[in-house]
C-alpha cells in the first residue's frame, strides 16, 4: 500500500492546503511543517499534527493566497517524530483522532515506544501509536496530576 510521504507534500510548504477530502480527518489550513512521518497543519483557530500513514490526500488550494502573520503560529512543536512531539506535549490536554467515534480528549500521561496513555475524566486509556491519526492540543490549564497516576 503507497502512503504520501514527506517528499511528496514539503513542496507545499507554507502554502494553503486540504488535507483529506472529507470526514472527520479533513481540514484546510497553512503547512506549517513536515517530518518524515508527521506534519503540522495550522488552521485558523489550532495547530494540528497529522500521522503521514493515516492521510488519505493533501491538496493545494491555487485560487487563495493565505496571509501569515507572525501572532498566527503559537508555540509550535517541531518535533523529528511523533513521538518526540507527543513526548513535548506531556501533561498537557489533548484531542487525539479530531473527529469520528474514535475521537478522544484528555491528559498525555505517558509516551511509549508504540502507545501513549491519556487520562480521560477517571479512565487511563492506552492508545497505540498507529492508530493516532491526528492530534492537537486544547488550550487547558492542569493545575496538578495526581501522583498515582504519575506513576502508573
Amino acid at each position: 500500500m503507497a502512503y504520501l510521504n514527506s517528499d511528496t507534500i514539503a513542496p507545499l510548504l507554507g502554502k494553503q492546503v486540504k488535507v483529506n477530502l472529507k470526514g472527520p480527518e479533513a481540514k484546510v489550513g497553512i503547512l506549517f511543517h513536515v517530518a518524515t512521518d508527521h506534519f503540522m497543519l495550522q488552521t485558523e483557530k489550532e495547530m494540528i499534527y497529522y500521522n503521514l500513514d493515516h492521510v488519505k490526500s493533501v491538496s493545494l488550494d491555487t485560487t487563495t493566497v493565505p496571509e501569515i502573520t507572525g501572532s498566527m503560529f503559537l508555540n509550535p512543536i517541531q518535533g523529528s517524530s511523533i513521538t518526540e512531539v507527543l513526548g513535548a506535549l506531556h501533561y498537557k490536554w489533548v484531542k487525539i483522532n479530531r473527529g469520528g467515534p474514535e475521537h478522544v480528549e484528555g491528559i498525555l500521561i505517558n509516551v511509549a515506544s508504540d502507545h501513549i496513555l491519556l487520562l480521560v475524566k477517571s479512565e487511563l486509556v492506552r492508545i497505540t501509536l498507529f492508530h493516532i491519526k491526528s492530534f492537537s492540543t486544547i488550550d487547558t490549564v492542569i493545575k496538578e496530576v495526581p501522583a498515582k497516576i504519575v506513576e502508573a
